[in-house]
C-alpha cells in the first residue's frame, strides 16, 4: 500500500534513512500493550532480560518505501525488535536488543541478522561483541572477539580472522574504496589489505596516532555500539602523533607510501588544525 495510506499517529517521531536502490527505511515508535492500570501485582522474574520494557514499553515499526513505485514493505520483526539502516547501504542490520542481556556487561553482545533491501531476504550472521565497526555503505563489519579482530563480508558471507593484535591496534577505519582497513593505536599505524589479507605496519610511526581527517559516526540504535568509521586514502591523510611521556604533539602527512612532518612535535598544545587535501 502507498505510504500516504499508512496511519502514522501525531507525535510518534518518524525517521527516514535513504538506503540502496533509491529506497528509504521509514521508522517510528509505537506503544506496546501494557499491563492494565488496575492490576495490583506485577511479577518480575530474575531471568528476565528486558526489564527496561517495564518502564518503556515501546516498539519500533520499520518499513521500506520506494518513492518511484510507491511500494511499501514491512521489515519489522516480532523478535528482532531493532532494525538499523546503513545510509546508502544494501543491507539492514536486525537484532533482539535483550537476547544476550545479563545486566553485568554494559554493552552485551548482539546476535545479528542482515536484511537484503534488494531481494527482501533475511539471514542470520553471527554473534558480535560491541563496538561493531561498519564500512561505508555497509558491506563489511569489524568486531573484536575473544580470538582477536574479525572481518565479516555481508555480500559474500565470508569471515576473515585478522592477523592484527587487538591490544596494540584498537581503532579501525575503513578506506573509501573498501579495500583496506587502517588501524591506529599507541604504537603508530597499521594497514590491513582486505583482498590480499596482509597487514603492514607503517614505518616511522612509533607513537600514539590519530587520523585527523577520518569520519566517525555512531549509528542511532538500542543496546549496541554500531560505528561507521572511514578515511579517504585517495588523497594524503593528516596524522596527529602524541607522545604521552614527553607530552608533545606533532602532525604528519601520509600519502599511502611514506609520511613526512607538517608540524614537528611541540610541547605547546595545538588547538586547531585546518586541513585541505586539495
Amino acid at each position: 500500500q502507498p505510504l500516504d495510506t499508512l496511519t502514522i499517529m501525531k507525535g510518534m517521531g518518524v525517521h527516514t534513512t535513504e538506503v540502496a536502490a533509491g529506497r528509504y527505511l521509514v521508522q517510528w515508535r509505537l506503544p506496546k500493550s501494557t499491563v492494565p492500570k488496575d492490576t495490583l501485582v506485577h511479577i518480575w522474574y530474575g531471568n528476565d532480560t528486558s526489564l527496561e520494557e517495564k518502564f518503556q514499553p515501546n516498539v519500533t515499526e520499520s518499513y521500506l518505501w520506494s518513492p518511484s513505485t510507491r511500494e511499501v514493505t514491512k521489515v519489522s520483526h516480532t523478535v528482532l525488535e531493532t532494525t538499523v539502516p546503513i545510509p546508502q547501504g544494501r543491507y539492514l542490520l536486525q537484532y533482539n536488543p535483550y537476547l544476550l542481556q545479563d545486566y553485568i556487561t554494559e554493552t552485551p553482545k548482539l546476535e545479528l541478522y542482515q536484511y537484503d533491501v534488494l531481494h527482501g531476504e533475511r539471514i542470520g550472521i553471527d554473534i558480535f561483541a560491541n563496538p561493531i565497526y561498519i564500512s561505508d555503505k555497509g558491506r563489511f563489519l569489524l568486531s573484536m572477539q575473544e580470538t582477536g579482530w574479525i572481518l565479516y563480508d555481508l555480500q559474500m558471507h565470508d569471515q576473515q580472522d585478522l592477523p592484527v593484535d587487538e591490544q596494540a591496534w584498537s581503532m579501525p577505519y575503513f578506506s573509501d574504496a573498501n579495500d583496506r582497513v587502517v588501524f591506529t593505536g599507541g604504537q603508530g599505524m597499521l594497514v590491513y589489505d582486505i583482498v590480499a589479507q596482509t597487514a603492514t605496519e607503517v614505518k616511522g610511526l612509533k607513537e600514539s596516532v590519530t587520523l585527523v581527517n577520518a569520519v566517525v559516526k555512531q549509528l542511532p540504535t538500542r543496546k549496541g555500539q554500531l560505528i561507521q568509521s572511514s578515511v579517504g586514502l585517495s588523497q594524503p591523510i593528516l596524522l596527529k602523533q602524541h607522545n604521552a611521556l614527553m607530552q608533545t604533539t606533532g602532525y604528519m602527512l601520509w600519502d599511502g607510501e611514506k609520511s613526512f612532518s607538517v608540524i614537528p612535535p611541540v610541547a605547546k598544545q595545538v588547538s586547531l588544525v585546518h586541513f585541505d587535501a586539495t
